[in-house]
């Protein structure tokens, strides 16, 4: 698809064929990791927590079914990069924990991501960075509140 037949499709399309090429991008980056799109969800969710969560957590956190986050953390576990572990709180409750060395490999992902992408950022200037950054903002924010979400 050329320049001129690109500007001929409507915004919402253009949004959506730039979204699908970078996750094809995305996607060649984390398996060059070693790590499953499934699997970069998950460990982003588990790194921003000190304690860990449970699976429903993370499941919510990801927007992840319970099922595929149930697959997902088993083979991160076999991997080594996430543990489970007892709340303290309620020894009844399981949760899921990063690993120092689910971090190492997360930190590898985020590199061969923004190595895939950094073509891509030459192309706009700070500002155009910044100013599409807001409005995708504002647009994911009314998407997300437009599509029904799942029950946990």
């Amino acid at each position: 698809m050329n320049a001129v037949e690109v500007r001929a499709l409507p915004v919402e399309l253009m949004i959506s064929d730039v979204g699908r090429r970078m996750t094809a991008l995305a996607l060649a980056a984390l398996d060059e990791a070693g790590l499953s799109e499934g699997g970069w969800w998950v460990l982003g969710a588990l790194a921003s927590v000190e304690d860990g969560l449970s699976l429903v957590d993370v499941a919510h956190r990801t927007a992840l079914s319970s099922s595929t986050v149930t697959t997902v953390t088993e083979q991160l576990a076999e991997r080594g990069w996430i543990e489970r572990r007892r709340a303290v709180d309620d020894r009844r409750r399981v949760l899921v924990a990063i690993t120092p060395a689910g971090r190492v490999v997360l930190g590898q992902a985020r590199a061969q991501c923004e190595q895939a992408f950094a073509a891509h950022h030459d192309a706009l200037s700070s500002e155009e960075w910044q100013q599409l950054t807001t409005l995708l903002g504002r647009l994911h924010a009314v998407a997300g509140a437009a599509v029904p979400q799942a029950a946990p």
